[in-house]
């Protein structure tokens, strides 16, 4: 199924948009099999755990590179920004949990630091949905983790990074961040392109 999917993404004419639906598609029973491993296996955890968080963090330094050194905007080894925005967004919320989960040690540190880091280039990148979705999220975990009893101290720090990975990135965009977030006060001026594209989608379906 998987090498079907992805002959049949070579030959459509807009490519980047049916690769991001063939890997989204094919990550779902990739997902489930690493859930059923997970259950059975400590160190396939470790391993796993580890692989991503440095795979993440490589894409994020290229990001940065790529902003700061290239000038140019920053989407690591993704045609598309903002799917690159979503998928650091994800693995931001999931450092935060190991994060809170272990409490203190190097491994708290280790998921506190890839977290402000996955922030600050989402920042850059400048994606609105990632963005609000990523506060959104951040907000509803650290009310569950302050209801399942997690240190004070570890809440605030995580607070206190993501605010600081925010705003460093609103400085270093030289406040375009901000823009972006603003314009969604009026939400037909800063949609109305996606809100023509939905249009003519419902009209063809």
């Amino acid at each position: 199924v998987w090498f079907w999917w992805f002959l049949l993404s070579g030959f459509s004419p807009v490519l980047y948009l049916s690769e991001s639906a063939t890997w989204t598609l094919a990550a779902l029973p990739a997902s489930a099999v690493i859930t059923l491993w997970l259950r059975h296996s400590q160190w396939f955890v470790s391993i796993t755990v580890t692989a991503v968080g440095l795979l993440l963090a490589s894409l994020a330094v290229m990001a940065c590179y790529q902003f700061f050194i290239q000038v140019r905007q920053p989407s690591a080894t993704f045609l598309n920004k903002n799917n690159f925005a979503a998928l650091e967004m994800l693995v931001a919320l999931s450092a935060t949990g190991i994060a809170l989960q272990h409490g203190r040690g190097w491994r708290s540190w280790a998921g506190m630091g890839l977290m402000g880091l996955l922030v600050f280039v989402v920042g850059l990148i400048g994606s609105r949905g990632a963005l609000l979705t990523l506060v959104t999220s951040m907000v509803i975990l650290l009310f569950l983790a302050f209801r399942k009893g997690a240190a004070r101290n570890s809440l605030v720090r995580t607070g206190l990074i993501f605010i600081g990975a925010t705003g460093s990135a609103q400085l270093a965009s030289m406040g375009q961040l901000g823009e972006r977030v603003s314009s969604l006060a009026d939400p037909w001026t800063a949609g109305g392109s996606r809100f023509a594209i939905w249009r003519g989608s419902l009209e063809l379906a």
